[in-house]
């Protein structure tokens, strides 16, 4: 009989500590606040996410971006400005209840990252990085602009205004043609070189972000066009713009235009080209024939 109440007790003090574990509330880590992103501007083109006839860097209606507050937890932040503004609001997107849960460690830094990734790891070490931040092997034309979301950039600070660095450079390509109506542009290095894919990347208070290395490479970066008539002659030439990591094109690249339903045309330099971060590469304009 004492055997058997010893172990009614021993079950009763379980149910009572399981019941005081599972009516806890664990609450919400910290206020979220509201941001302040400012995008620096040219003669020395940091950040951008589209762009305007004088190059200047602007964000668009409705850019998300995720921001480690503090903390290695990454939360959706939505832009409230108007498109066109050089800085603007940022205000957290997700609806949190009081009794969320998040894990994550704390970190003395304030990481923003464009743009959002849903489940995007930091790792808050003496060399702080982004894990495999997929940078896009497939980008949307813009007219006169960057495709939306292609242009990944990183703000590091301590409190709620953010200051975004471009992760990559530019390359414009200029394209003109006879009745000629562009559905996507391919660029591929002539030496394989991985500018696509999942990357790690190096962030820090006082060094804009850099490329550590690809973890999952691809070797091209396609733009996507809806049928884009092109300018008849060089000087009315049709400008097309992609987001290249930091590269150099030891052996030059290859540029493939695929247009009017399905033909393609091939323009290739061996010449050795370098892209750099936030950095602007001109070519000549070439005739699509």
């Amino acid at each position: 009989m004492r055997v058997r109440l010893f172990l009614w007790a021993l079950i009763a003090l379980g149910a009572c500590s399981c019941s005081r574990i599972g009516d806890e509330k664990p609450e919400l880590f910290k206020e979220l606040r509201p941001f302040y992103a400012v995008l620096d501007q040219p003669s020395s083109p940091e950040t951008k996410v589209y762009v305007d006839d004088d190059l200047r860097l602007q964000w668009d209606d409705d850019d998300r971006i995720a921001i480690y507050d503090r903390y290695t937890y990454g939360y959706q932040y939505k832009y409230v400005g108007d498109s066109g503004d050089g800085k603007g609001k940022f205000e957290c997107f997700e609806k949190i209840a009081t009794s969320s849960f998040v894990s994550g460690n704390d970190m003395d830094t304030v990481c923003a990252v464009y743009p959002y990734v849903k489940g995007l790891q930091i790792w808050p070490s003496k060399k702080m990085y982004i894990e495999a931040f997929p940078m896009p092997a497939v980008q949307t034309y813009r007219e006169n602009s960057l495709g939306r979301g292609a242009n990944t950039m990183i703000s590091m600070g301590r409190d709620e205004n953010l200051a975004f660095k471009n992760v990559c450079g530019y390359l414009a390509l200029k394209v003109y043609g006879d009745n000629v109506t562009v559905s996507s542009i391919t660029l591929k290095g002539n030496n394989s070189e991985m500018i696509a894919g999942k990357a790690d990347i190096d962030v820090s208070l006082d060094a804009a972000p850099s490329l550590r290395r690809f973890v999952e490479g691809k070797d091209s970066i396609t733009l996507e066009c809806e049928d884009v008539k092109v300018g008849n002659i060089a000087e009315t030439a049709t400008v097309f713009w992609l987001v290249v990591p930091p590269t150099k094109f030891e052996k030059g690249f290859t540029v493939t235009v695929e247009y009017n339903d399905g033909d393609e045309f091939v323009q290739t330099t061996s010449r050795s080209i370098e892209i750099k971060r936030s950095c602007l590469s001109r070519m000549a304009a070439f005739e699509v024939k």
